[in-house]
């Protein structure tokens, strides 16, 4: 068999010199593979390739789309979404193993305060300082003038009442002999981007006064619609990729499968 691979071996000499014959077979057999001179052939457990997977990671889904577009194609790699968890996966290579590249798509900077803002006591001035700071997207103008209008650090009597007609939450402090009145909107409307680079979606929240005689009221902002909104901008994010990518690519909805 030698001597037959010899022969063989010698018609690519002419074209590729560099080709050797190398034995393989760890008994001292006759097996024997041909690779280039200065190369060596490594033992791979389980048939996984000995090259480590390349990791890449990106936060908004242009710079995924983009990556995927430069350095790979559609009949070499597999992307799958997670709308659980907001990301993107792709496999990429022979084996979908030369390349694991993912995207956790990042809330955008502008509605990050928004977001972390959420289900936690505000005082009067840091409820005005967040709306001041996204007054650009707030649809409700006169929302600041009507929170700028009440001095939370007064503290006396309390009372509040929410009117039948417009459903606005009104307050009254009464301290010292002397009445203010804050009336605030049942909802602030938003339109905002939720992911980095994202289209802007509509965000309506809930705003909750906490009131307790003998203390300052505090202010609570609540999103109902929350997980329904997050959902449908993920599956936005998810016809982006498509789109991006085009025809021919593999874009599921679940995960990788892991060992």
């Amino acid at each position: 068999m030698i001597e037959a691979l010899k022969f063989i071996l010698s018609l690519f000499e002419k074209a590729s010199p560099e080709l050797v014959i190398t034995p393989v077979s760890p008994d001292g057999g006759s097996s024997v593979a041909i690779v280039k001179d200065g190369f060596k052939l490594v033992e791979v457990p389980n048939g996984k390739s000995a090259a480590p997977t390349r990791v890449h990671t990106f936060l908004d889904t242009a710079s995924f789309i983009a990556w995927l577009n430069r350095f790979t194609s559609a009949p070499v790699a597999e992307v799958f979404a997670d709308p659980a968890q907001g990301s993107f996966t792709a496999l990429c290579g022979p084996l979908r193993t030369s390349d694991r590249v993912s995207c956790k798509v990042a809330i955008d900077p502008t509605t990050k305060p928004l977001i972390a803002a959420l289900g936690k006591p505000l005082t009067q001035e840091a409820l005005r300082a967040l709306l001041m700071a996204l007054r650009a997207h707030l649809t409700e103008s006169n929302a600041i003038a009507q929170v700028s209008t009440f001095d939370a650090k007064i503290t006396g009597t309390v009372t509040s009442h929410i009117d039948p007609r417009t459903g606005a939450k009104r307050l009254k402090v009464v301290s010292q002999g002397t009445e203010y009145n804050l009336e605030l909107p049942p909802e602030l409307h938003f339109t905002l981007p939720l992911y980095a680079g994202g289209e802007a979606v509509a965000i309506t929240l809930s705003l909750c006064p906490d009131v307790e005689a003998g203390r300052a009221p505090s202010f609570t902002l609540t999103w109902p619609e929350q997980g329904q909104t997050v959902s449908d901008a993920f599956y936005a994010e998810v016809a982006k990729v498509r789109a991006g990518l085009g025809e021919g690519w593999l874009v599921m909805l679940g995960t990788p499968g892991r060992e």
